[in-house]
Protein backbone atom coordinates (compact mmCIF):
# COMPACT_ATOMS: atom_id res chain seq x y z
CA UNK A 1 0.00 0.00 0.00
CA UNK A 2 2.43 2.92 -1.19
CA UNK A 3 0.41 5.64 0.42
CA UNK A 4 2.84 8.76 0.49
CA UNK A 5 1.63 11.75 -1.32
CA UNK A 6 1.58 14.81 -1.95
CA UNK A 7 -0.66 17.61 -0.46
CA UNK A 8 -3.00 18.42 -3.14
CA UNK A 9 -3.59 22.11 -4.75
CA UNK A 10 -5.13 23.55 -6.92
CA UNK A 11 -4.64 22.40 -10.97
CA UNK A 12 -3.47 25.56 -13.02
CA UNK A 13 -5.65 27.15 -15.35
CA UNK A 14 -5.69 25.51 -18.67
CA UNK A 15 -4.10 22.03 -17.13
CA UNK A 16 -7.37 19.72 -16.82
CA UNK A 17 -11.29 19.91 -18.28
CA UNK A 18 -13.32 21.94 -16.60
CA UNK A 19 -15.76 19.48 -15.01
CA UNK A 20 -12.77 17.49 -13.76
CA UNK A 21 -11.32 20.75 -12.34
CA UNK A 22 -14.17 21.22 -10.71
CA UNK A 23 -14.70 17.40 -8.91
CA UNK A 24 -11.20 18.22 -8.00
CA UNK A 25 -11.54 21.47 -6.11
CA UNK A 26 -14.49 19.47 -4.44
CA UNK A 27 -12.53 16.27 -3.46
CA UNK A 28 -10.17 18.75 -1.82
CA UNK A 29 -12.75 20.15 -0.08
CA UNK A 30 -14.29 17.28 1.42
CA UNK A 31 -10.64 15.46 2.15
CA UNK A 32 -8.54 17.80 2.67
CA UNK A 33 -4.86 16.46 1.83
CA UNK A 34 -5.61 13.55 0.04
CA UNK A 35 -4.84 12.90 -3.40
CA UNK A 36 -7.81 11.19 -5.40
CA UNK A 37 -6.37 7.49 -5.53
CA UNK A 38 -7.60 3.78 -6.74
CA UNK A 39 -7.03 0.93 -4.40
CA UNK A 40 -5.83 -3.09 -5.28
CA UNK A 41 -6.22 -5.29 -2.31
CA UNK A 42 -6.19 -8.89 -1.84
CA UNK A 43 -8.40 -10.38 1.15
CA UNK A 44 -6.90 -13.49 3.09
CA UNK A 45 -9.01 -15.75 4.43
CA UNK A 46 -8.62 -15.60 8.69
CA UNK A 47 -8.04 -18.86 8.90
CA UNK A 48 -4.96 -18.70 6.55
CA UNK A 49 -3.01 -16.36 8.96
CA UNK A 50 -0.54 -17.72 11.62
CA UNK A 51 -2.31 -18.36 14.68
CA UNK A 52 -0.97 -15.36 16.82
CA UNK A 53 -2.09 -13.15 13.66
CA UNK A 54 -5.35 -14.89 13.42
CA UNK A 55 -6.13 -14.46 16.79
CA UNK A 56 -5.10 -10.60 16.68
CA UNK A 57 -8.03 -10.26 13.56
CA UNK A 58 -10.58 -11.99 15.55
CA UNK A 59 -9.97 -9.76 18.06
CA UNK A 60 -9.99 -6.91 15.92
CA UNK A 61 -13.36 -8.16 13.99
CA UNK A 62 -15.34 -8.59 17.31
CA UNK A 63 -14.10 -5.07 18.58
CA UNK A 64 -15.80 -3.69 15.83
CA UNK A 65 -13.24 -0.69 16.15
CA UNK A 66 -13.91 2.61 13.78
CA UNK A 67 -11.78 2.68 10.40
CA UNK A 68 -10.86 6.17 9.78
CA UNK A 69 -13.12 7.62 7.86
CA UNK A 70 -10.68 9.95 5.75
CA UNK A 71 -7.52 8.02 5.97
CA UNK A 72 -6.00 10.62 7.76
CA UNK A 73 -2.48 11.65 7.76
CA UNK A 74 0.22 14.06 9.82
CA UNK A 75 1.96 16.64 7.58
CA UNK A 76 6.20 15.57 8.28
CA UNK A 77 8.87 18.19 7.53
CA UNK A 78 12.47 18.13 6.08
CA UNK A 79 14.71 20.30 7.12
CA UNK A 80 16.92 20.77 3.87
CA UNK A 81 20.44 22.77 4.39
CA UNK A 82 19.88 26.38 2.75
CA UNK A 83 16.31 26.25 2.56
CA UNK A 84 14.48 28.60 4.37
CA UNK A 85 11.10 26.58 5.05
CA UNK A 86 11.95 22.27 5.38
CA UNK A 87 8.01 21.88 5.32
CA UNK A 88 7.37 19.26 2.00
CA UNK A 89 3.67 18.19 1.53
CA UNK A 90 4.51 14.25 2.86
CA UNK A 91 1.79 12.78 4.78
CA UNK A 92 2.28 9.58 6.71
CA UNK A 93 -0.80 7.92 8.12
CA UNK A 94 -1.73 7.88 11.41
CA UNK A 95 -0.28 4.97 13.78
CA UNK A 96 -2.57 1.79 14.44
CA UNK A 97 -3.34 -1.41 13.03
CA UNK A 98 -6.48 -1.65 11.05
CA UNK A 99 -7.81 -3.81 8.15
CA UNK A 100 -10.82 -3.80 5.83
CA UNK A 101 -12.75 -7.13 6.75
CA UNK A 102 -15.47 -9.15 4.37
CA UNK A 103 -17.75 -12.20 5.33
CA UNK A 104 -18.28 -14.34 2.56
CA UNK A 105 -20.38 -17.40 2.88
CA UNK A 106 -19.55 -17.41 6.62
CA UNK A 107 -16.10 -17.08 6.41
CA UNK A 108 -14.04 -14.05 7.09
CA UNK A 109 -11.92 -12.57 4.88
CA UNK A 110 -9.11 -10.15 6.38
CA UNK A 111 -6.79 -7.05 4.48
CA UNK A 112 -4.39 -5.68 6.42
CA UNK A 113 -3.16 -2.11 6.38
CA UNK A 114 0.47 -2.47 6.33
CA UNK A 115 1.06 0.73 7.70
CA UNK A 116 5.21 0.54 8.45
CA UNK A 117 5.91 -1.07 5.54
CA UNK A 118 3.29 0.87 3.25
CA UNK A 119 5.50 4.51 3.99
CA UNK A 120 8.68 2.75 3.48
CA UNK A 121 8.00 1.37 0.27
CA UNK A 122 6.11 4.77 -0.66
CA UNK A 123 8.59 6.68 -0.33
CA UNK A 124 11.11 4.20 -2.75
CA UNK A 125 8.32 4.20 -4.98
CA UNK A 126 8.12 8.25 -5.48
CA UNK A 127 11.66 9.12 -5.95
CA UNK A 128 11.64 6.55 -8.77
CA UNK A 129 8.34 8.14 -9.97
CA UNK A 130 9.37 11.62 -9.82
CA UNK A 131 13.23 11.78 -10.12
CA UNK A 132 13.41 15.50 -11.34
CA UNK A 133 12.09 16.02 -7.85
CA UNK A 134 13.74 13.44 -5.66
CA UNK A 135 16.16 16.33 -3.73
CA UNK A 136 13.66 18.45 -3.16
CA UNK A 137 10.71 15.88 -1.58
CA UNK A 138 12.57 13.06 -0.28
CA UNK A 139 16.57 14.02 0.41
CA UNK A 140 19.06 11.24 0.15
CA UNK A 141 19.48 10.88 3.95
CA UNK A 142 16.17 9.74 4.19
CA UNK A 143 15.50 7.86 1.02
CA UNK A 144 18.59 6.08 2.64
CA UNK A 145 17.24 5.51 6.43
CA UNK A 146 13.56 4.37 4.45
CA UNK A 147 15.66 1.50 2.30
CA UNK A 148 17.91 0.40 5.36
CA UNK A 149 14.42 0.15 7.53
CA UNK A 150 12.70 -1.89 4.96
CA UNK A 151 15.74 -4.07 4.55
CA UNK A 152 15.28 -4.50 8.35
CA UNK A 153 11.75 -5.79 8.40
CA UNK A 154 12.39 -7.92 5.33
CA UNK A 155 14.94 -9.84 7.96
CA UNK A 156 12.99 -10.46 10.70
CA UNK A 157 9.97 -11.22 9.01
CA UNK A 158 10.85 -12.97 5.43
CA UNK A 159 7.16 -13.48 4.96
CA UNK A 160 6.17 -9.53 5.23
CA UNK A 161 4.17 -8.48 2.92
CA UNK A 162 1.30 -5.14 2.06
CA UNK A 163 -2.33 -6.54 0.90
CA UNK A 164 -3.04 -3.37 -0.29
CA UNK A 165 -1.43 -1.42 -3.54
CA UNK A 166 -2.39 2.10 -4.24
CA UNK A 167 -2.25 4.41 -7.25
CA UNK A 168 -2.69 7.98 -7.41
CA UNK A 169 -4.76 9.66 -10.10
CA UNK A 170 -5.30 6.75 -12.24
CA UNK A 171 -6.12 3.22 -12.34
CA UNK A 172 -2.80 0.87 -13.53
CA UNK A 173 -3.94 -0.89 -16.74
CA UNK A 174 -1.89 -3.70 -15.61
CA UNK A 175 -4.43 -3.92 -12.51
CA UNK A 176 -7.34 -4.05 -14.88
CA UNK A 177 -6.07 -6.96 -16.93
CA UNK A 178 -6.08 -8.97 -13.68
CA UNK A 179 -10.31 -8.44 -13.52
CA UNK A 180 -12.74 -9.37 -16.80
CA UNK A 181 -15.52 -7.40 -17.41
CA UNK A 182 -18.29 -9.17 -16.04
CA UNK A 183 -16.58 -8.99 -12.72
CA UNK A 184 -17.42 -4.85 -12.61
CA UNK A 185 -19.29 -3.43 -9.88
CA UNK A 186 -21.23 -0.23 -9.90
CA UNK A 187 -23.34 0.89 -6.76
CA UNK A 188 -25.23 4.11 -6.12
CA UNK A 189 -24.05 4.73 -2.31
CA UNK A 190 -26.63 6.68 -0.06
CA UNK A 191 -26.06 8.06 3.27
CA UNK A 192 -23.15 7.96 5.44
CA UNK A 193 -20.83 4.87 5.15
CA UNK A 194 -20.64 2.16 8.08
CA UNK A 195 -17.10 3.26 9.59
CA UNK A 196 -16.07 -0.25 11.70
CA UNK A 197 -14.35 -2.82 10.21
CA UNK A 198 -16.89 -5.25 8.87
CA UNK A 199 -18.48 -1.98 6.91
CA UNK A 200 -17.32 -2.18 3.11
CA UNK A 201 -13.88 -0.54 1.92
CA UNK A 202 -13.29 2.69 0.32
CA UNK A 203 -16.62 4.36 0.21
CA UNK A 204 -16.68 7.84 -1.30
CA UNK A 205 -19.04 9.66 -3.15
CA UNK A 206 -22.67 8.77 -4.43
CA UNK A 207 -21.10 6.12 -7.02
CA UNK A 208 -18.49 3.79 -6.41
CA UNK A 209 -16.63 1.25 -9.51
CA UNK A 210 -15.20 -1.66 -8.02
CA UNK A 211 -14.09 -5.23 -9.26
CA UNK A 212 -13.80 -8.55 -7.78
CA UNK A 213 -12.75 -11.81 -7.99
CA UNK A 214 -11.19 -14.83 -7.40
CA UNK A 215 -6.91 -14.25 -6.86
CA UNK A 216 -6.44 -17.61 -8.36
CA UNK A 217 -8.39 -16.25 -11.47
CA UNK A 218 -6.63 -12.98 -11.65
CA UNK A 219 -2.96 -14.84 -11.30
CA UNK A 220 -4.03 -16.64 -14.33
CA UNK A 221 -5.40 -13.89 -16.59
CA UNK A 222 -1.71 -11.25 -16.06
CA UNK A 223 -0.36 -14.30 -16.88
CA UNK A 224 -1.64 -14.64 -20.41
CA UNK A 225 -1.56 -10.90 -20.83
CA UNK A 226 2.21 -11.11 -20.19
CA UNK A 227 2.56 -13.76 -22.66
CA UNK A 228 0.53 -11.83 -25.11
CA UNK A 229 2.31 -8.97 -24.33
CA UNK A 230 5.84 -10.71 -25.31
CA UNK A 231 4.90 -12.36 -28.32
CA UNK A 232 3.37 -8.94 -29.48
CA UNK A 233 7.25 -8.05 -29.31
CA UNK A 234 5.95 -5.25 -26.76
CA UNK A 235 9.08 -3.82 -24.12
CA UNK A 236 10.40 -5.27 -21.55
CA UNK A 237 9.59 -2.28 -19.68
CA UNK A 238 5.79 -3.00 -20.41
CA UNK A 239 5.51 -6.63 -19.90
CA UNK A 240 7.72 -6.94 -16.21
CA UNK A 241 5.12 -4.89 -14.31
CA UNK A 242 2.90 -7.50 -15.18
CA UNK A 243 4.61 -10.02 -14.66
CA UNK A 244 5.67 -8.47 -11.10
CA UNK A 245 2.47 -7.75 -10.11
CA UNK A 246 1.47 -11.50 -10.75
CA UNK A 247 4.38 -12.95 -8.83
CA UNK A 248 3.03 -10.44 -6.03
CA UNK A 249 -0.08 -12.06 -5.93
CA UNK A 250 1.46 -15.33 -5.86
CA UNK A 251 2.25 -14.62 -2.57
CA UNK A 252 -0.90 -14.93 -1.04
CA UNK A 253 -3.10 -16.96 0.08
CA UNK A 254 -4.51 -19.11 -3.16
CA UNK A 255 -7.86 -18.91 -2.00
CA UNK A 256 -8.04 -15.03 -1.27
CA UNK A 257 -10.27 -12.64 -2.90
CA UNK A 258 -8.73 -9.70 -5.08
CA UNK A 259 -10.63 -5.96 -5.43
CA UNK A 260 -9.83 -3.18 -7.60
CA UNK A 261 -11.80 -0.04 -6.11
CA UNK A 262 -11.53 3.32 -7.49
CA UNK A 263 -11.81 4.76 -4.32
CA UNK A 264 -11.17 8.27 -4.59
CA UNK A 265 -10.91 8.23 -8.27
CA UNK A 266 -14.82 8.22 -8.34
CA UNK A 267 -15.30 12.34 -7.65
CA UNK A 268 -13.08 13.18 -10.36
CA UNK A 269 -16.02 12.13 -13.01
CA UNK A 270 -19.26 12.64 -13.49
CA UNK A 271 -21.40 9.60 -12.91
CA UNK A 272 -22.36 9.12 -16.41
CA UNK A 273 -19.23 8.35 -17.57
CA UNK A 274 -18.58 6.30 -14.47
CA UNK A 275 -21.70 4.22 -15.51
CA UNK A 276 -20.27 4.00 -19.14
CA UNK A 277 -16.85 3.25 -18.37
CA UNK A 278 -15.92 -0.80 -19.33
CA UNK A 279 -11.92 -0.20 -18.72
CA UNK A 280 -11.06 -3.90 -17.79
CA UNK A 281 -13.33 -4.79 -20.82
CA UNK A 282 -11.08 -2.53 -22.94
CA UNK A 283 -7.69 -3.63 -21.94
CA UNK A 284 -8.76 -6.99 -23.02
CA UNK A 285 -10.17 -6.25 -26.29
CA UNK A 286 -6.78 -4.30 -26.86
CA UNK A 287 -4.97 -7.63 -25.89
CA UNK A 288 -6.96 -9.86 -27.64
CA UNK A 289 -6.57 -7.75 -30.71
CA UNK A 290 -3.07 -8.05 -30.55
CA UNK A 291 -2.53 -11.48 -29.61
CA UNK A 292 -5.06 -12.24 -33.05
CA UNK A 293 -2.25 -9.98 -34.79
CA UNK A 294 -4.90 -6.79 -35.53
CA UNK A 295 -2.17 -4.19 -34.09
CA UNK A 296 -4.52 -1.75 -35.83
CA UNK A 297 -7.53 -2.44 -33.81
CA UNK A 298 -5.01 -2.92 -30.30
CA UNK A 299 -3.78 0.42 -31.13
CA UNK A 300 -7.47 1.92 -31.01
CA UNK A 301 -8.53 0.33 -28.81
CA UNK A 302 -5.57 1.68 -26.07
CA UNK A 303 -5.76 4.90 -27.68
CA UNK A 304 -8.98 5.31 -26.82
CA UNK A 305 -8.66 4.25 -23.31
CA UNK A 306 -5.37 6.26 -22.38
CA UNK A 307 -7.42 9.38 -23.60
CA UNK A 308 -9.98 8.49 -20.92
CA UNK A 309 -8.12 8.19 -18.39
CA UNK A 310 -5.58 11.50 -19.63
CA UNK A 311 -8.44 13.59 -18.03
CA UNK A 312 -7.76 12.27 -14.79
CA UNK A 313 -3.82 12.21 -15.16
CA UNK A 314 -4.17 16.10 -16.35
CA UNK A 315 -4.80 16.96 -12.96
CA UNK A 316 -2.22 15.56 -11.63
CA UNK A 317 0.84 17.00 -13.98
CA UNK A 318 -1.32 20.65 -13.20
CA UNK A 319 -0.97 19.86 -9.38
Amino acid sequence: MQVIVVAPVAPAAGGASEPVLRAFLLCREQWGDMVPSSQLRVYEPLESFPEEERARWTAYIESDVALPTAWPYRQTSFQTPGSENGAVGLMYPVAGEHAYVRRVNGSWFVCPWSIQVSVLTGILAFRMAVPGMTDVIVPDDEAERASSELERLRRQNPDLRDNVATAAWHVPFRWLAAFDDAERILTAERGLPRIGPAGRAGQRGAVRVRYETELALAVTRLQRAGDILEQGGMDESIVAPVTELATWMNGFDVDSTLELDYWGLTGLLPTEELEADRSAGEIWACLEAMELGDVDESRRRYSELAAWWEQIRSVERAN
